[in-house]
């Protein structure tokens, strides 16, 4: 028997009168009976109100102290009401649920979006893997408008949602996909990848996680991807000596990335004669240490016969040591990439001054001969 049970109301109410607000939550949610007893003290305690001739004003207050199942559930009803009207074009979704506490109303409202006829959605969360994710064979497919979705969480892949995204990469008209932040494993990454089918797809992003093979297989399988961009997000995928380089790419135009993540796709797959921009990225405050970074990009030169436009886009470094250690290169590693149009950018004063740009171009001049 639970002797909480047999404490009589009024002990229970002296007792809700001495908790803080963290407590008085957790003690709404343990049964019906203390809910009665505490979510009154707890809603007063964060300041909600209850509605005014059956108008619920929406607002910081209001989320704070609904619990995520009751958010979750307005959110859904909210959605499911605007299936008779206009589309909605945009969706936007910062999620704070822990994984743990997932609920199965969670793919309800993902579900309940797709219905509003969203064409564009984007979502990301703070929560890490937790070792949740499973990716089934089968799965059944949803009506879908969504032509852009981006996904920097791993909460799409747990058991209440994967069904939505596995229905949305194999059956929406996507013409934009991102995948960032998904928790993965680079075999998890390699199953997913292959049952994407989106024959509108022209712009792909995925993290650093996912397998060079996989992914090369990808590109062969949606030959009207023009953008590819490789993301900071992750851990860097394994390596690619045992793989063989695939068929042209004729639609590929822009490769975004790490020098250190491109270099290694640019081995098993080969781009078309009329690629056009390569746009070098790096962490914006964690630049490769011990890093060659001139040395990587000319180690691209023998997979670029002809380049229109070269970007490189400079992290935050503090200071001109720090500056001229990431610049430095092997006078002896000498290399010739002919591009027409070379462009640097950087987020910190320190990269606008002239000395600190004439460095920089000095050492490009070495490695870049601009058409």
């Amino acid at each position: 028997d639970c002797h909480l049970s047999r404490v009589p109301d009024e002990l229970l109410l002296e007792i809700v009168d001495l908790l803080d607000t963290d407590s008085l939550q957790r003690l709404s949610q343990v049964s019906q009976r203390l809910q009665c007893i505490a979510g009154h003290c707890y809603l007063v305690s964060v300041g909600f109100r209850l509605p005014i001739a059956g108008w619920l004003d929406v607002n910081e207050v209001v989320c704070n102290a609904l619990p995520v199942r009751w958010k979750l559930g307005a959110m859904c009803a909210f959605f499911n009401s605007l299936k008779d009207m206009q589309a909605v074009c945009q969706v936007h979704l910062h999620l704070y649920i822990d994984p743990m506490g997932m609920s199965p109303i969670f793919g309800s409202l993902l579900e309940s979006i797709l219905g509003s006829r969203c064409t564009e959605l984007h979502a990301s969360s703070h929560s890490a893997s937790g070792g949740l994710i499973h990716i089934p064979h089968m799965t059944q497919l949803f009506p879908s408008t969504l032509t852009s979705l981006n996904i920097s969480s791993p909460m799409f892949f747990f058991p209440h949602s994967i069904r939505f995204t596995l229905s949305v990469l194999r059956s929406a008209p996507l013409a934009i996909l991102q995948l960032n932040n998904t928790g993965l494993s680079p075999l998890q990454w390699a199953v997913l990848l292959g049952k994407v089918n989106l024959p509108s797809l022209v712009e792909l992003e995925v993290d650093q996680t996912c397998p060079y093979d996989a992914l090369a297989t990808c590109l062969i399988a949606h030959r009207a991807i023009s953008k590819l961009t490789i993301s900071h997000c992750g851990f860097p995928t394994m390596s690619v000596e045992d793989i063989t380089p695939c068929s042209v790419l004729h639609s590929l135009r822009k490769l975004t990335g790490p020098a250190t993540r491109i270099l290694p796709l640019l081995k098993v797959i080969t781009l078309p004669s009329d690629f056009q921009c390569l746009y070098i990225t790096f962490h914006p405050y964690h630049p490769e240490r011990n890093q060659n970074v001139f040395s990587d990009i000319l180690s691209c030169a023998e997979y670029l016969l002809c380049l229109s436009h070269l970007e490189i886009s400079m992290p935050m470094i503090t200071s001109a040591d720090k500056l001229a250690a990431f610049v430095t290169f092997p006078i002896t590693d000498k290399c010739i990439i002919p591009v027409r149009d070379l462009t640097f950018r950087g987020i910190h004063p320190i990269l606008s001054t002239p000395d600190v740009f004439d460095a920089i171009v000095s050492s490009s001049l070495h490695l870049l001969c601009c058409l």
